[in-house]
């Protein structure tokens, strides 16, 4: 029994065993060769198939060329490198996922993507992701497709924007979205634009995409699919960093809100309703800025593949300056159609006139400008020429008609009731254009700080540019009506001419009947310095020509003559600056008052400032006759004068004007048959006393006895000496009050005093001697008719009371008596109160 089962469970014989291992050694070495056969065909040929089936797929998306390398393929994924779809699309790996079950979606990881294009319209429209999505097809109503994408992880990668006029922008994009979970977001980064969070949200056939940027605001995308279009839908705010590096010059003052409707069918996009509403703070680009503006745009109408946009706009800006002409609470709502031309350019017509209303519209400096207020203007099509064009060379062609008016201009001219009508075609670009001949009406218009005004002013003024790219004008104008001073002087006819900054202003009328008048004004716009010219050459003057009026209006001065006029006068901060030249020839000339009168006048003044007037030198004037207050007159006399420069601090009188006064030296005159010289005086035009220092010469007794006895005396001689006296012209009554001074006889004469006893009665006896009544008589007699050998005069005036000492020595011609006297004379101011005329007649012929 036991032998039995040894037996049953004994070992195989050593033979049995070497062949069973060696079938067990085959079979193993058998499945090691399959394997490694298995493992090649999935190393080598699975790749292959996969490259060539993804390249087969690529090409049918017009990506014939792009390459990249299988790097790995694994039951659940297949890993992609080195990879280039286009020249401005490649990665550095795509990872693909999917689930071999089928119970997942496939999902994506994209490292070291780069996307390069430029950031113009052109170049967008071409790039490679712009061309997949226009060919992308729509799924097919059979449920195929293949599994959905329902994750998508995008690490390290960029899309690169250059730009043609300035430095690339670089997007740093992180993040992964699974579309059917909205807590999925990438994150968009630029060094300009900041960090931006992107999220989608997917509803059946509408996509929503929301855009968070790191600064507060959001801008929201939607996109509905339709049967045959997409409707799509973008509302939010900008982010002032965007605006900001699109247009550098531009601060705002708020972040730009957006909204915008639109449709797309096929290569057709449509704006249904748009609107943009942009504050801005300030704009700045070399000689240009802006303040306080506000825009706000509302379009409709196509923007693809052509362009068809009915376009509304709201401008309102407090401040704007465009070189030297600055724009102050501007206000314009315009309506435009734009289009785009069958060759390419952008067109704008307007369907109504363009409105423009400005607070102030000014030419020139702040502190020199010309300014119109409450401007009105109007901007009209002409014909159906579109109002803005911009060229395929990018130039911006405007063309309309503009109405202009405002109610008052000030600054360095002053006007009001202007108007302005004509044609504008401008080219904005590198090579602009100007042509506007414009039809300018201006109701009145002065001179600032000057006497010379123009009513009802045509002028018919072309404007355009010269080599310099700098606004010019020359034209011509005519006024109905100009005035010097308030003086009318008629009509006028001149031209006007802006270069550059230059404004230059001729103006030709008639003074008088006889005398023409020239004027030319120059003026520097942004300076406000300039000159004004005025010429009226020598010519009678009479009393009913318009210079002569002007003379007595701005100088108080009535004059009648051949008169002629050069003023060079500078206009700017110095005001009144400049230089004149008044001549007369044979004047007649009263002032205001009519304290002087003169007849005969002529000389010639010259002037280095003209208001108030201050004269080059000393200036010699001569006149026939010259009278001061009705009491003093004079002869063929001559005087220096000169109008001498106010000082500092000196007063103004009582019409405003600095309070000045005249210098004269040299005077000298005929007087009372002799001459008189004048020491060096002044004289204020506003009070006109004058303290006079004479020199007499040859004076004739007979005139001198005849003024002081009211021609009770009479005599021979001349008398030589010195005086003072006081010339009040300030009184109701003018007044000459005597000083002190010493006159005497040249030689010998003869007195006569009417009223005394020719001859004296001999003496009767001792009393009548004794009493001195017989020597009285006798004296008188002698006096009566008086040969005199020394004849002397001393004035002693002091305070109001002349006194006037006579040494006389001689005989009596008809009574012969030695005589030596002393007489004093006292009450010779109230006569001379009553009319003391040193000038009755012409000078004798006696030798002075």
């Amino acid at each position: 029994m036991r032998k039995s089962l040894r037996s049953s469970t004994a070992e195989p014989p050593p033979r049995a065993i070497r062949r069973t291992g060696a079938r067990i050694g085959g079979l193993s070495l058998a499945l090691l060769v399959l394997g490694a056969l298995v493992w090649r065909a999935v190393e080598v040929e699975v790749p292959a198939l996969v490259a060539s089936h993804v390249r087969s797929e690529l090409a049918k998306v017009g990506l014939p060329d792009a390459r990249f390398r299988v790097e790995r393929v694994a039951l659940d994924h297949v890993r992609f490198t080195e990879v280039r779809l286009a020249p401005d699309l490649e990665a550095e790996s795509i990872e693909v996922g999917f689930d071999p079950f089928g119970d997942r979606g496939v999902s994506m990881t994209i490292e070291g993507a780069r996307w390069s294009t430029a950031l113009d319209e052109d170049a967008l429209r071409e790039s490679t992701p712009a061309r997949l999505i226009a060919r992308a097809e729509a799924p097919s109503d059979d449920g195929g497709g293949g599994p959905g994408i329902d994750h998508v992880r995008i690490e390290r990668s960029h899309v690169v924007l250059a730009r043609a006029d300035g430095a690339p922008i670089d997007v740093a994009i992180e993040g992964e979205l699974a579309p059917g979970d909205t807590r999925g977001a990438i994150v968009l980064e630029t060094e300009t634009f900041g960090a931006w969070a992107i999220s989608m949200h997917p509803r059946a056939q509408t996509l929503e995409i929301e855009a968070r940027a790191a600064s507060g605001e959001t801008l929201d995308l939607g996109i509905t699919q339709h049967d045959d279009a997409i409707a799509w839908s973008l509302d939010g705010t900008l982010p002032r960093a965007i605006a900001a590096h699109l247009a550098p010059a531009i601060e705002l003052s708020a972040s730009p809100s957006v909204r915008a409707r639109g449709t797309a069918r096929g290569t057709t996009w449509t704006l249904d309703d748009a609107h943009l509403d942009v504050h801005v703070a300030r704009a700045a680009h070399e000689a240009h800025e802006v303040r306080d503006a506000h825009v706000v745009l509302d379009a409709t109408g196509e923007i693809a593949p052509g362009l068809a946009l009915d376009v509304r706009s709201h401008l309102h800006l407090a401040h704007a300056r465009i070189e030297d002409v600055r724009l102050e609470r501007a206000v314009l709502a315009p309506r435009l159609d734009v289009e785009r031309a069958v060759d390419g350019s952008i067109i704008a017509h307007t369907r109504t006139d363009v409105g423009v209303k400005l607070g102030v519209f000014a030419v020139g400096s702040e502190d020199s400008a010309l300014s119109f207020h409450d401007v009105a203007l109007a901007l009209s099509p002409r014909g159906d020429r579109p109002m803005i064009a911009r060229t395929t060379g990018g130039d911006v062609e405007i063309t309309l008609h503009a109405r202009a008016r405002s109610p008052r201009a000030d600054g360095v001219l002053r006007a009001s009731g202007v108007r302005a009508d004509g044609d504008v075609d401008l080219v904005l670009g590198a090579n602009p254009s100007l042509a506007a001949p414009l039809a300018i009406r201006v109701a009145r218009m002065t001179q600032t700080d000057a006497e010379l005004s123009l009513r009802d002013v045509r002028l018919d003024l072309p404007f355009d540019l010269d080599a310099q790219q700098s606004i010019r004008a020359r034209g011509r104008g005519r006024a109905r009506h100009s005035a010097w001073s308030g003086v009318a002087l008629g009509p006028t006819e001149g031209t006007l001419a802006l270069v550059g900054d230059q404004l230059g202003l001729t103006l030709e009328g008639r003074a008088s009947a006889r005398a023409p008048f020239h004027v030319d004004v120059a003026l520097g716009i942004e300076t406000g310095r300039g000159h004004v010219d005025i010429e009226v050459p020598i010519a009678p003057i009479d009393a009913n020509d318009a210079l002569h009026r002007v003379f007595a209006k701005h100088c108080g001065a009535r004059i009648v003559g051949r008169t002629g006029v050069s003023l060079h006068g500078l206009l700017g901060p110095q005001v009144g600056a400049g230089e004149g030249r008044v001549t007369f020839e044979n004047v007649a000339l009263e002032n205001e008052s009519g304290q002087l009168q003169a007849s005969g006048l002529s000389g010639t003044l010259d002037l280095a400032h003209l208001d108030p007037p201050v004269s080059a030198g000393a200036d010699r004037v001569r006149w026939d006759a010259l009278t001061l207050g009705g009491t003093i007159s004079l002869r063929e006399g001559s005087a220096n004068i000169h109008f001498a420069r106010p000082p500092r601090g000196a007063g103004r009188t009582a019409s405003g004007t600095v309070r000045r006064e005249i210098v004269i030296a040299g005077a000298e005159a005929a007087v009372g048959g002799g001459r008189v010289q004048v020491a060096p005086f002044r004289v204020d035009p506003e009070a006109p006393s004058l303290a006079l220092d004479l020199t007499l010469r040859g004076i004739e007794l007979q005139r001198l006895a005849s003024a002081v006895s009211s021609g009770r005396a009479s005599g021979t001689g001349r008398l030589d000496g010195r005086m003072s006296l006081r010339v009040d012209l300030v009184a109701d009554t003018p007044r000459i009050v005597l000083g002190r001074g010493r006159l005497s006889a040249r030689g010998p004469g003869r007195v006569r005093i009417r009223e005394l006893p020719a001859s004296a009665t001999p003496a009767r006896g001792l009393d009548q001697l004794r009493d001195g009544e017989w020597i009285e008589q006798r004296v008188l007699a002698a006096l009566a008719d008086f040969e005199y050998s020394r004849l002397a005069f001393e004035l002693h005036g002091e305070e109001g009371t002349t006194r006037l000492r006579a040494r006389v020595q001689g005989r009596g011609a008809r009574t012969p008596q030695e005589l030596d006297l002393t007489l004093q004379v006292n009450g010779l101011q109230p006569a001379l109160d009553r009319g003391l005329v040193l000038l009755g007649r012409g000078p004798s012929q006696e030798p002075s």
